[in-house]
């Protein structure tokens, strides 16, 4: 980079102008900004809780506990419960669950990130079960998902879980 004392005043005065510009056009959008954040807070005040995006979720979205369901590797869709027994990046963006029976009894261990998409809590499932119109703008702002997950929202019959532990919830 060369030194600015080098350029002479009519280009340091150019790039003074330049910066100026800049400085208006950046406050304008600013403001915009602003405007519009207040605008969001207002809405979120009296919004309905629905299901977050999964680009949207915070890392530390799946907690110790939790109702799950997902679809495994084969397309079928699955229940299961999050636990922390590995500790593995728990609360930060890696969700470790096991899969309809105790894993001292051999359940099945799943680890996946928190943004998949097929992934989601058991009431957000509900949801999406229950508010189609929603779920069309949910499948929109989602990536990461299993092309069958979808499919058994929009046609959902609990039947089609796999194990009993689906019958507990």
């Amino acid at each position: 980079m060369v030194d600015k004392q080098f350029l002479g005043r009519g280009n340091l005065m150019a790039m003074v102008g330049r910066k100026r510009k800049e400085y208006k056009e950046l406050s304008g959008q600013l403001g915009e900004l602003i405007t519009e954040i207040g605008e969001l807070e207002d809405l979120a005040v009296f919004a309905e809780d629905k299901p977050i995006f999964p680009d949207n979720r915070p890392r530390d979205f799946f907690n110790v506990g939790e109702k799950i369901i997902a679809c495994n590797e084969a397309g079928k869709m699955i229940q299961g419960e999050v636990i922390n027994q590995e500790n593995y990046r728990y609360h930060d963006g890696i969700v470790e669950f096991i899969v309809n029976i105790p894993v001292e009894y051999g359940g099945l261990i799943y680890y996946c990130g928190s943004v998949r998409g097929d992934l989601v809590k058991f009431h957000e499932f509900q949801y999406l079960t229950q508010h189609k119109d929603f779920l069309e703008v949910w499948k929109k702002h989602t990536d990461m998902i299993h092309p069958n997950f979808i499919s058994y929202i929009e046609n959902y019959d609990p039947s089609m879980m796999i194990g009993d532990v689906c019958k507990k919830l």
